[in-house]
């Protein structure tokens, strides 16, 4: 059995798959379009290699996956990856490939996102800055020294960055809107609410996974970085749609 998880940066694919990490049925592939030097890249590393990316040897891949009755794979897929099959589109407004053959096949799908789309901006930048993503250790870690002065510019590239976010995940939500076994979520509403831990086993009987955990992650960021300007932020998104993100 196949289950996708689709999501932006900074959204917490990589802490729901954790949740799972203790069933015995469940295998992490992580990002499997992520050619990086650790354990992620599962189709790139191990079925594309050096070929150019192409739709049918993908639909392979997954076929063989599927043949696998006994596991469960978690295939995290970005939205930036979604146009690997369409080299002339480099936005996900028109609707990639990817997302096309994903819809047809049905297989159970999460779409996951942050209610608040400037929040993981910011943690993006964050983590960039720090070149921490992900902190796998929750005791004996010391805390990254912040920025203690406003930072304009930085506090421009955010709000950007967020508004592009938010179209980006309206645009891919209009894609997947005819899935016929798709999930919804967002990030607060499995680890930052006082439902979450029922909402997390929610999730885990959706898929077919009944062994729930927490995940074994420390957040990098928390709330407003010290660089932030709410004032700027609350001027420029004065009278649109994201007005409420720095509320």
């Amino acid at each position: 059995m196949i289950v996708f998880c689709i999501g932006d940066t900074r959204s917490g694919t990589t802490a729901i798959a954790r949740c799972f990490r203790d069933a015995e049925t469940f295998v992490n592939l992580g990002e499997v379009f992520y050619n990086s030097s650790d354990g992620a890249g599962h189709y790139i590393k191990r079925w594309e290699k050096t070929d150019p990316p192409s739709l049918e040897k993908f639909v392979e891949y997954l076929d063989f996956l599927r043949s696998d009755t006994e596991h469960l794979y978690w295939l995290d897929i970005k939205f930036h990856d979604l146009n690997r099959f369409d080299p002339l589109q480099r936005a996900v407004l028109g609707q990639p490939t990817m997302v096309q053959q994903i819809v047809k096949a049905g297989d159970p799908t999460v779409l996951i996102s942050r209610a608040n789309p400037l929040l993981a901006a910011n943690s993006e930048l964050q983590a960039i800055t720090s070149g921490t993503f992900h902190v796998a250790e929750l005791d004996n870690l010391e805390d990254t020294p912040v920025e203690s002065s406003i930072d304009r510019f930085k506090t421009v590239t955010a709000i950007r960055t967020a508004l592009q976010r938010n179209a980006e995940l309206r645009a891919v939500e209009e894609h997947l809107r005819m899935h016929p076994r798709l999930l919804r979520v967002d990030y607060e509403a499995l680890f930052d609410c006082p439902e979450a831990e029922d909402n997390r086993a929610n999730l885990g009987a959706w898929i077919g996974v009944d062994t729930v955990s927490m995940p074994d992650l420390r957040k990098v960021s928390h709330g407003w970085p010290e660089w932030f300007d709410r004032d700027l932020a609350a001027q420029i998104l004065q009278g649109t749609s994201g007005q409420w993100w720095v509320s």
